[in-house]
């Protein structure tokens, strides 16, 4: 079985548990149908998740697709099982060896301003528009880059071209130039057909178009506002095509979004208005949702805890666990940090470069504390060895390709990492090669949390004692903060010793993973953000991170699928076994109280459409363990 059907298993027999446990007290099918649908949502966001873009193009962080996946529309789109579904086009089709893919665009869909009012028709030339914008340098910056890069004929090229253009020469570009259309796998037969021609076979070149990577983009919006202009785009001066608008926006305060007029999809079901609450930590939506404020919560720690410990509790029977999105979280190391006066850490690149010492935090670092953190009731259900996800391949025999990479890792379920005994004598091999370089212990290592939230500093405490306990005098964390920026004010600046990551691909296929670790890609996200693979000096580093950048861009061009996930599972086994990054959580949706029935909404393990407010099932009363129990059950019986 699955480690995914396990999961939902385990789930379901404790949502039963719990409702035997206690009454529920929202229950709206039990209590004679005074329940009724929400039609004025309110949700809520963490203020360190605010939106640092309103360009779709250029998001690569859920922050802020979160956000902006309800202000565009793509090509296609799924449903709640994560079928496909006709959004902007209509129809579609590819050639015998999926190389050549065929949309057919809705006619007379409008973009409008945020007044809702119509300012140009969203035609086909718009996806042209949208693939230029993203492959010209001094337009987009790399971002939404390594998709096309893999697939898209003559993308990389492109991109080089615009790169070596003054910026002025390469912003005044458009997708209608003949040097555009000569180089890029992209054909515009009428306004509302548009081709994308691929340098390879791609079967799932159907997921990708349900990522940031292929949304549209209007000219006449650029026209009107010029390229910095649209870069720097706010909520007022957008150009929607998505269910909603922004109407609303106070920056770290609320969004309010309302129903798009001009929307594609007549027959869906929208909210009145959707009102987006920005909060400072993860403790204030749990008071929230308690005072009515808001309609969902991911409940804390110690408010699970106070909830769960008393069996009198009137919430205790509506504990449920939602469905969330696909993903890991991990911690990624920097190989090339610097002190806060801007010169290198010596004493931590050097440590971190050697691999005893990473394999002795691979090995000794007990996350089970952690998994208890965000998940008190089942922690060991947060478990996981990889940065990949279920469903994201498989084998033509129907293995998972992470069932594979686990098996190349040898990882023996019935024992946890730090438990197996490995640790020690990496330790004592760790200490004795680094000291003789010179390496002072305990290493420090500098994390960051943002200043003010609570939330974060509960986990940095949980994190830091943790790390300190792999050995004494091994590793001290020092917990920093920052004001704003995450990015701007840490990464940017190397002060980090290592980040705590998430990803949840953009589409179906290892490689949007891989992808974001490698050496020498300006659009390896993560690489370039968090681990500075592209500085790390030190030899014994640089040759692992090289030969893992090597490893998977040649199992990326493999057109074979069971050679291809095969060479990529090797890959990513490269990881672990050289302890590259370290799997830290699987990231199940928290235990929450909502008024959401998780079932109901998009779903998919790729793609950015989970949190489109559309087609949602809510009740204004919380809904209990039992109604989750049923959904569950429900949603396997129509899949």
């Amino acid at each position: 079985m699955k480690k995914g059907k396990r999961l939902l298993a385990l789930s379901l027999t404790l949502v039963m548990a719990l409702s035997a446990c206690t009454k529920p007290s929202g229950n709206p099918e039990g209590n004679g149908g005074e329940a009724t649908a929400i039609k004025d949502f309110v949700d809520w966001q963490l203020q360190a998740n605010e939106n640092t873009t309103f360009l779709l193009l250029y998001s690569e962080e859920r922050a802020n697709s979160k956000v902006l996946c309800n202000c565009y529309s793509p090509l296609i789109e799924y449903d709640k099982y994560g079928v496909y579904q006709p959004a902007m086009a209509t129809e579609w089709s590819h050639n015998e060896d999926a190389s050549e893919w065929t949309f057919k665009i809705r006619q007379g869909i409008q973009w409008v301003n945020q007044a809702g009012e119509p300012m140009a028709e969203c035609t086909a030339w718009d996806w042209a528009t949208g693939l230029e914008w993203i492959l010209n340098y001094h337009k987009n910056q790399s971002k939404n880059t390594a998709m096309h890069f893999e697939v898209t004929k003559g993308a990389a090229e492109y991109y080089e071209y615009t790169k070596n253009l003054d910026a002025e020469a390469g912003k005044a570009t458009t997708a209608k130039d003949a040097k555009f259309l000569e180089m890029v796998g992209i054909e515009i037969p009428d306004d509302y057909t548009v081709i994308y021609k691929l340098s390879k076979s791609v079967p799932y070149f159907e997921s990708l178009c349900t990522g940031a990577c292929i949304y549209p983009l209007s000219q006449a919006q650029v026209d009107a506002m010029g390229v910095d202009g649209v870069f720097g785009q706010q909520p007022n001066n957008m150009w929607y095509n998505g269910p909603y608008v922004i109407s609303e926006y106070v920056q770290n305060n609320s969004k309010i979004f309302t129903p798009n007029p001009e929307y594609w999809d007549k027959d869906c079901q929208l909210f009145d208005s959707v009102e987006v609450k920005m909060v400072q930590d993860n403790l204030t939506d749990d008071e929230m949702f308690m005072n009515g404020e808001v309609d969902r919560c991911e409940l804390s720690e110690s408010r699970l805890r106070l909830i769960y410990d008393n069996e009198n509790d009137p919430n205790r029977g509506n504990l449920v666990q939602p469905r969330g999105v696909v993903g890991h979280s991990q911690i990624l190391i920097n190989y090339y940090k610097n002190n806060l006066d801007g010169t290198p850490d010596v004493n931590w690149n050097t440590a971190i470069a050697n691999e005893n010492f990473r394999q002795a935090i691979y090995w000794g670092w007990n996350t089970r504390d952690i998994w208890s953190y965000y998940n008190y009731i089942d922690p060991d259900s947060m478990r996981t060895e990889n940065f990949t996800t279920e469903d994201i391949g498989k084998f033509s025999d129907g293995t998972d390709y992470v069932d594979r990479v686990e098996e190349l890792i040898g990882v023996d379920r019935s024992v946890n990492r730090w438990e197996s005994g490995k640790a020690e004598e990496y330790i004592k091999k760790a200490k004795e090669e680094l000291s003789a370089q010179g390496v002072t212990f305990p290493v420090e290592l500098a994390y960051y949390i943002k200043a003010g939230d609570q939330g974060a500093q509960d986990f940095a405490t949980i994190f830091k004692n943790s790390i300190e306990n792999i050995a004494e005098d091994f590793i001290t964390v020092d917990i920093r903060t920052y004001i704003t920026s995450l990015t701007k004010e840490v990464y940017s600046n190397k002060y980090q010793s290592c980040g705590l990551a998430s990803w949840a691909a953009d589409y179906g296929d290892p490689e949007n993973f891989l992808n974001c670790l490698i050496a020498g890609d300006d659009a390896a996200y993560f690489g370039n953000r968090i681990m500075n693979v592209n500085s790390a000096e030190i030899p014994e580093i640089r040759e692992v991170l090289d030969t893992f950048s090597d490893m998977t861009r040649a199992a990326n061009m493999i057109g074979d699928l069971d050679e291809r996930y095969e060479a990529q599972a090797q890959a990513e086994a490269y990881l672990y076994k050289h302890a590259i990054i370290i799997p830290m959580r699987l990231n199940a949706t928290a235990w929450s109280l909502t008024k959401v029935n998780g079932f109901s909404t998009p779903f998919a393990a790729f793609g950015i459409q989970m949190d489109v407010y559309k087609n949602w099932e809510t009740s204004t009363e919380t809904y209990s363990a039992e109604d989750y129990a049923r959904f569950e059950q429900e949603y396997n019986q129509g899949k």
